[in-house]
């Protein structure tokens, strides 16, 4: 498996905004996807409620988000793997690195994530 980097991540991000057939084909993906989504929960007999449901979902692990990281980070730990935290690791994540330089703090940590 190749290991996942930031390096060129600004460069690719930019070359795949501009590829216009990539932006094409993403565009008809969602034009198709969510008229059908919308389909499949009207055939389900909960419908709308499922909907609703998942959103309360979704907007709880949002709300919680910071905790539901730290979480993850500690079970990653627990079960061998390895965790690089924005400045900790090989590559800063771009958006870290944004954020210490328009606040000017220093390096993210658990203690002071922002």
């Amino acid at each position: 498996m190749t290991p996942f980097t930031t390096e060129k991540y600004i460069e690719r991000s930019r070359k795949a905004l501009a590829d216009s057939r990539l932006q094409g084909a993403l565009s008809s993906v969602q034009s198709r996807l969510g008229p059908a989504t919308q389909r499949m929960y009207g055939r389900q007999p909960e419908g709308p409620g499922i909907r609703q449901q998942a959103h309360a979902i979704r907007r709880r692990a949002i709300d919680n988000l910071d905790l539901l990281l730290e979480e993850l980070a500690d079970r990653v730990t627990e079960n061998g793997g390895q965790v690089f935290l924005p400045g900790t690791g090989p590559r800063r994540l771009p958006t870290a690195w944004m954020w210490q330089k328009s606040t000017g703090s220093g390096p993210w940590s658990r203690a002071n994530p922002w």
